[in-house]
């Protein structure tokens, strides 16, 4: 449930440092929303978020090191209070799955709206769908 007392706390794991830099910028102007990490890699984002427990992972499926869908297993089993968000240009019915399995919370595309994201965040917060 979202808390009246501290920001969200959100990390943020892209491989291309524009989009990276772009949605932290993004949500980082959204009330209550605090970015306190970002990752290049999944490797990275499973390391931060054991030093952050952050509410919220928001992470893309495809980058070295480790893919998203890796981290997003290891990050919910390690850290279940931790709900992971993944962002992705495209997610195919084999990625969908696998991430689900994984225990992600929701998908966004790279091509939605803004506002997308910020509903995304929401609403995992609050555990709906």
């Amino acid at each position: 449930m979202l808390s009246n007392t501290h920001p969200i706390q959100i990390i943020i794991a892209d491989d291309h440092e524009l989009l990276r830099l772009g949605f932290i910028n993004y949500l980082e102007n959204q009330p209550k929303m605090k970015v306190v990490a970002e990752a290049c890699n999944g490797e990275q984002l499973v390391r931060l978020t054991g030093m952050y427990k952050p509410d919220i992972v928001i992470t893309d499926i495809r980058m070295p090191v480790m893919d998203g869908i890796k981290a997003t297993r290891i990050i919910r089993s390690t850290y279940p209070l931790t709900n992971v968000i993944v962002f992705s240009f495209l997610i195919s019915k084999y990625q969908a799955a696998a991430l689900l399995d994984a225990g992600a919370s929701g998908f966004v595309s790279k091509r939605a709206h803004p506002s997308e994201l910020t509903h995304a965040v929401m609403a995992a917060m609050n555990n709906q769908p």
